[in-house]
């Protein structure tokens, strides 16, 4: 483990790991509890088309993909919110045009060597100083936001009827937490791949579920074993010499699966009884 110190991009790694261990905690957690995981999962799959723009342009991946995740997550989430018949059909229409988009243009793009699939399973190769000073960005930002509005989120996230009852604006705030979604994706994105980031949102607080009450025991739980499965799975990535984002996905499920029996004490209907 020492030595693996020794290397700066195992630095990198490591440090990236941590950081999106902690993002996808509170974001995953209620994107979780809200049961937003469709949405979510169009954010982060439409992701791939700024990839394939900053490729094209020749451009940094990460000030190409903020922008432009923060606009498909204000869209999906209009579109969400829209009473309109074939909403889902909208948000798939995004989904895969993102993609689309995203392996057109690195294809056309000069330096179409570089590793496509390591933005889409994940590369710690990818994980630079730059990528870690933008996590680090990210993850203030994000966090400073669900701190200022947790009691706001968690109103929403268990009752949202009622929530707007009170006069919060629940959809200003249902797009906010979009939005930390698809920051979320570009924390996520050089480690676990954009195919794969989904396992790393909904699988910690899936299983923190079981043994907590509360939204912030979920949220606690879920940074903790999240930042635990990229340790471990950077480590494992490095001596097996698989994608660092399969390896991530087989130790989540693992646990999931382990932790599954007889152990499913709590359920969303606690963090209501107890909100």
């Amino acid at each position: 483990m020492i030595d693996l110190l020794s290397y700066e991009f195992m630095r990198n790694a490591f440090g990236a790991g941590i950081l999106a261990g902690i993002v996808s905690g509170f974001v995953g957690s209620f994107i979780y509890v809200k049961k937003m995981s469709f949405l979510a999962g169009g954010i982060a799959h439409s992701a791939f088309g700024a990839v394939g723009l900053a490729l094209y342009f020749q451009l940094p991946v990460s000030i190409v993909l903020i922008p432009y995740v923060i606009i498909v997550s204000v869209i999906i989430s209009l579109v969400s919110d829209s009473k309109m018949s074939g909403s889902d059909t909208a948000i798939a229409l995004i989904w895969s045009l993102g993609m689309s988009i995203g392996l057109v243009l690195a294809r056309a793009a000069s330096d179409y060597a570089v590793d496509i699939a390591g933005f889409l399973f994940g590369n710690i190769l990818l994980v630079d100083k730059l990528g870690i000073m933008t996590s680090i960005v990210i993850v203030s930002l994000v966090l400073l936001f669900i701190i200022l509005f947790f009691h706001v989120l968690e109103a929403i996230a268990v009752d949202e009827e009622y929530a707007a009852s009170l006069g919060i604006p629940v959809g200003l705030f249902k797009t906010g937490l979009l939005i930390a979604c698809g920051l979320a994706t570009a924390a996520l994105l050089r480690l676990t791949g954009i195919i794969l980031l989904m396992s790393m949102l909904l699988i910690p607080p899936a299983i923190a579920n079981r043994f907590v009450k509360s939204i912030k025991g979920m949220i606690l739980f879920s940074c903790i074993l999240s930042a635990l499965m990229a340790v471990f799975g950077i480590i494992s990535s490095y001596y097996l010499d698989i994608s660092v984002g399969p390896a991530i996905v087989f130790i989540a499920s693992a646990l999931f699966l382990l932790l599954k029996k007889d152990y499913n004490f709590f359920k969303i209907n606690n963090l209501k009884k107890s909100s």
